[in-house]
């Protein structure tokens, strides 16, 4: 488990090498963003996919 002095060193060392924390915590929550999105689309497409068999089903 990581100290906060750990973790500012990690951060420090990352900054020397000319890695960008700030960029990559918002590519990382830009990803996440997506990911959450084709999650909701997928789900409602199941959603969609099953409502409609539930229809055609009752004919």
């Amino acid at each position: 488990m990581m100290t906060e002095s750990d973790q500012g060193s990690v951060q420090d060392q990352a900054h020397e090498a000319g890695f960008d924390m700030d960029e990559y915590r918002r590519r990382q929550r830009a990803r996440a963003r997506v990911m959450a999105i084709l999650l909701v689309a997928f789900v409602l497409l199941i959603f969609a996919v099953t409502i409609a068999k539930m229809g055609l089903a009752s004919r």
